[in-house]
């Protein structure tokens, strides 16, 4: 990508994270953006996040419900000429590397 869209990727992370400290109910413990991916003409957003509370399909309910308001603040704070639409999606990434390091774990003990 273009040095660009890694800055507008940080910033919207950035944003993003304040936001939802700030504005999102403990019920869902501690929520991380993980990534940001930003589309070249900056139109979409593609927000991973991650919460370790259990419940993070109602996580994205409600990250949906709000994201026109999230994308009224960060267009307010970033001043870009297109505030991009925002897609929440679940980071699975982390149980990827989990199930991955137990079958390695499964394979060294079998040897």
């Amino acid at each position: 990508m273009s040095r660009r869209t890694d800055k507008v990727e940080e910033l919207i992370k950035q944003q993003l994270s304040k936001i939802i400290q700030n504005e999102l109910s403990e019920d869902f413990g501690i929520v991380s953006i993980n990534r940001v991916f930003v589309s070249a003409d900056l139109k979409t957003a593609k927000v991973y996040v991650s919460s370790l509370m259990s419940n993070t399909e109602n996580l994205l309910k409600v990250l949906d419900s709000n994201k026109r308001n999230y994308q009224n603040i960060i267009g307010d704070e970033l001043r870009l000429r297109y505030t991009p639409h925002l897609e929440f999606k679940l980071d699975t990434g982390k149980e990827a590397v989990d199930k991955v390091e137990a079958l390695l774990g499964e394979i060294d003990h079998g040897a």
